[in-house]
């Protein structure tokens, strides 16, 4: 787990209906409260940019993917 993502204690606070609002609200919040300071991030900060609906898009795969209870 990378240094980062341990000090982003917003994590552990973010479940559940608050991912979905923080994903629709400010992508690039959720994204890194997900994965930390990784390209994830800065891909969606550049989704978000570009235009909002990306972004928003991005942001619900990246906690999608990054679910530890959905992966096997």
């Amino acid at each position: 787990m990378s240094a980062l993502r341990k000090q982003c204690f917003m994590a552990a606070m973010i479940s559940g209906p608050m991912q979905v609002i923080f994903a629709t609200v400010l992508p690039p919040l959720s994204v890194f409260c997900a994965v930390g300071l990784r390209s994830q991030f800065w891909l969606n900060l550049v989704f978000t940019l570009l235009g909002y609906v990306p972004g928003v898009v991005h942001a619900f795969h990246v906690l999608l993917s990054s679910d530890p209870e959905r992966s096997p």
